[in-house]
């Protein structure tokens, strides 16, 4: 029973991870694709606070 429950787990694991690449390389597929430069890339991840209109944060 543990055996079947750990091989659930595991499958889960490595699902998340496939799932989780495949969804890196699509964002960079994209920054790509829109020749996004770095400082714009941050700020689509949210690793940037975006100015407004009137250069405020």
């Amino acid at each position: 029973m543990l055996r079947k429950k750990t091989s659930r787990i595991v499958k889960r694991v490595i699902i998340c991870l496939r799932v989780t690449t495949a969804d890196h390389l699509i964002d960079q597929i994209v920054y790509k694709l829109y020749n996004l430069a770095p400082t714009e890339i941050a700020i689509v991840e949210g690793k940037l606070p975006q100015k407004t209109n009137d250069g405020r944060k």
